[in-house]
């Protein structure tokens, strides 16, 4: 049976050559993306203002809204990213100042909790970034390119 395509995930292809290639993917498009990592971070979010008091209470619950917080920090990121792509096309890449951006968001989220939530929210924003540079450098290995010596006399 061949599948029905989805109208959120479907092969986008960028207008024309992009550095003489053709850009194409089968992932989601970026707006779907934005929507749905926003709707993460909302609900997120807000569970956490909700059971402030019992995140608060204890110190495991206080470790667990900083899981919540680099959940938060992740969906950020990935919606600040999607955004990037939706404005500046396909090859644009996500910086050291989204990264930024997404973790004073979602460290203003455990603030609004408990400090243990923003200290342990830290690390695991922390630990997703370097997962995620990780897996980057894999999948994009740079490529160095080395000058050739130049027959120029001086």
């Amino acid at each position: 049976h061949p599948q029905k395509p989805s109208q959120f995930v479907k092969t986008y292809c960028t207008p024309g050559d992009v550095m003489g290639k053709n850009y194409c993917s089968d992932g989601p498009t970026p707006s779907s993306t934005i929507a749905l990592c926003s709707l993460a971070v909302l609900v997120l979010f807000s569970l956490m203002q909700w059971f402030a008091d019992t995140i608060a209470a204890t110190r495991p619950l206080t470790v667990f809204g900083g899981f919540l917080t680099g959940l938060i920090f992740f969906f950020l990121l990935c919606s600040i990213g999607s955004i990037k792509e939706l404005l500046f096309g396909p090859l644009s890449q996500t910086k050291w100042f989204e990264v930024g951006l997404a973790f004073m968001g979602s460290q203003f989220s455990a603030f609004l909790v408990h400090r243990v939530c923003m200290t342990s929210g830290f690390m695991f924003s922390v630990g997703i970034v370097v997962l995620l540079v990780l897996e980057a450098r894999e999948l994009y290995p740079v490529v160095s390119v080395s000058a050739g010596k130049s027959s120029k006399k001086r």
